[in-house]
């Protein structure tokens, strides 16, 4: 959702603002909201991170970013912020090798 968020935030190859559905900026808002109940790991960069997002975030509703292309760009230089720590935390998870041939 965060990548989405910051990719709709950025210009198009023109140059030109991407549409930015009203419920864009709401929809991230609410997944944060849940993901404090589906820390189930108790990840804690993950959570700072998503405090980080939320700041980001709050109290500016899709409406006003969508006018305003300072606003728009800030917060699109700070989504691809959070973005990029986000990705730092994914890691492959290790997957089993399964046989079918007998030994």
């Amino acid at each position: 959702m965060i990548a989405h968020l910051a990719e709709r935030l950025e210009p198009n190859i023109e140059g030109k603002t991407k549409r930015l559905h009203k419920t864009a900026i709401s929809k991230v808002l609410d997944w944060i909201e849940m993901f404090k109940n589906r820390n189930v790991l108790g990840d804690e960069e993950m959570e700072q991170l998503i405090a980080e997002a939320k700041s980001v975030l709050a109290g500016n509703p899709a409406s006003i970013v969508r006018d305003n292309n300072a606003l728009r760009s800030s917060l699109q230089g700070e989504m691809n912020q959070v973005k990029a720590k986000l990705d730092l935390l994914l890691v492959n998870a290790p997957s089993r090798r399964i046989s079918f041939e007998e030994e």
